[in-house]
């Protein structure tokens, strides 16, 4: 029996050492507002570890999947973050939400201008990671993020090629960017880059 993690229903533990974590709808103000900014967030863990991960939008019809030591595809094409710039070339993706700091998050968005970056949001954190994983954004910051919201995210930029922090099991920040961006973002979000995931 897999355990199953959701932000709808709770947790149910489980015995096969394989688990489903999900949202079924993240990005939910997106979705309330009319806006396509929302998806679908599945990752799969075995003994805590994400080992695949699958994010689709149904309004633009795409989907994001990875599985560990598999890389990361669009659609069905591989993604590769080797290639993508600075955080001044792409924007930067910055998470906020009840459970943060309003004036910590204010003074991430304006150091991150004051290094030439241009800060994004489309109120749906699963997404924005896996836009990071496809190289449209630089990066994504948040200071706390659910496992549902943030697990297959993460894996998907590690598969794709880029650096992720190391998230905690009860959930925690998230940081996750292009290797170009990475050491820059955690300077500015005040992390230390050394706290990097296995792998990432």
């Amino acid at each position: 029996v897999d355990a199953i993690l959701g932000e709808e229903g709770g947790a149910r533990p489980g015995t096969s050492g394989f688990g489903w974590v999900i949202d079924p709808i993240d990005g939910t103000m997106p979705f309330l507002s009319g806006l396509p900014h929302w998806c679908v967030a599945i990752a799969v863990t075995h003994e805590g570890d994400a080992v695949a991960a699958a994010t689709y939008a149904p309004v633009m019809d795409t989907l994001w999947e990875a599985s560990a030591g598999a890389g990361a595809r669009r659609d069905g094409v591989a993604l590769s973050l080797t290639e993508v710039p600075d955080l001044s070339a792409r924007m930067t993706a910055i998470g906020a939400s009840h459970r943060t700091d309003s004036a910590h998050v204010a003074a991430v968005i304006a150091a991150l201008m004051e290094a030439g970056g241009i800060f994004y949001r489309n109120g749906s954190g699963a997404m924005m990671l896996a836009q990071v994983a496809e190289g449209a954004l630089a990066g994504y910051y948040e200071p706390h993020m659910h496992p549902w919201d943030a697990l297959g995210g993460l894996l998907l930029v590690s598969e794709a090629g880029g650096r992720t922090l190391a998230f905690p099991s009860g959930g925690g920040p998230v940081l996750a960017a292009a290797p170009a961006a990475f050491a820059p973002l955690c300077r500015i979000a005040g992390w230390p880059a050394a706290r990097v995931a296995d792998g990432g």
